[in-house]
């Protein structure tokens, strides 16, 4: 399966998936906080607790029961939660 994901009206950042039937070794497998390779998806969302509400209904498990707030270096404050996605790769929503 192949899906071509973007956000309407951009030009950049989209993301092309695909699913094989046969996994090979994780990409992350033993993989530091600061190794060079693919460890979060970060996906922004309009209202996070409102869209964590919706995947809980669908069944998606999130690691944490509740999203954390932190401030980043520049004073921006922002909401995440984090869930497991294939090969190792931390989902974060935003």
């Amino acid at each position: 399966m192949r899906a071509k994901v973007r956000s309407a009206g951009a030009e950049n950042g989209g993301m092309h998936l695909v699913e094989w039937d046969v996994a090979a070794e994780s990409v992350r497998a033993e993989a530091q906080v600061f190794d060079l390779c693919p460890k979060n998806l970060d996906i922004y969302v309009d209202d996070l607790p409102v869209r964590m509400a919706q995947l809980t209904e669908q069944g998606v498990v999130f690691r944490n029961e509740h999203y954390s707030e932190a401030v980043s270096p520049d004073g921006v404050h922002f909401r995440e939660i984090h869930l497991a996605g294939h090969d190792d790769i931390n989902i974060v929503l935003l």
